[in-house]
């Protein structure tokens, strides 16, 4: 379980690294928009200009939602917190519902290596065509950086399915993956709250 704790602060730093950069990087190329906006009409000579040359930014604003909704899912699937449609998990009790969350887990962890292969194909066929997703000055952004967390985004929720089928089912908290971060730190903290499969 070592080896499953590590890999889990390692996942966890880079869900928070790249959720960290995606929201700022939002937040301040829309405050800087507006507050261009809000200059430029006032008059202030020069705002205009700059904000004309900010066009790739709502370009850049997309794509970061993008990474930053494919990290929250990575994020939410380590406390178990992530949709599920499933009927079994209600009707199964004791071990054959613990059979059942690693095999749910594994199936999960399965398509999103499948999505995660297709979303590379693309990336593949978008660098091949050398589409360009934004200029920024003279320099070209090609579209497959922009859209890169979506083989990456999958493969990391691959693997916490797979993390959370190693670790097991929680005990007793109706969810019906475990979070890894139900077991308490070594500082000696209390696991976050649960929340029950509804």
């Amino acid at each position: 379980m070592r080896i499953v704790h590590g890999l889990d602060l390692v996942i966890s730093a880079i869900e928070r690294a790249v959720l960290f950069g995606s929201l700022a990087g939002m937040l301040a190329l829309s405050f800087t928009q507006v507050v261009l906006r809000n200059v430029d009409s006032l008059g202030i000579h020069g705002a205009g200009a700059v904000l004309g040359t900010m066009t790739w930014s709502d370009v850049a604003a997309r794509h970061l939602v993008l990474w930053l909704a494919l990290a929250g899912a990575a994020r939410t699937t380590r406390r178990g917190s992530h949709l599920g449609i499933d009927i079994l998990s209600r009707l199964l009790r004791g071990r054959g519902r613990a059979v059942y969350a690693v095999f749910y887990s594994l199936v999960s962890a399965a398509i999103c290596v499948l999505l995660g292969l297709a979303c590379w194909d693309l990336l593949v066929i978008e660098k091949e065509a050398g589409s360009v997703l934004f200029h920024l000055g003279s320099l070209a952004v090609p579209t497959y950086i922009g859209q890169a967390i979506l083989p990456f985004g999958f493969w990391l929720i691959a693997g916490r399915f797979i993390l959370v089928a190693i670790a097991g089912p929680s005990e007793g908290s109706g969810a019906l993956v475990a979070p890894i971060s139900a077991q308490p730190s070594a500082a000696g903290e209390a696991p976050p709250s649960m929340h029950a499969a509804s």
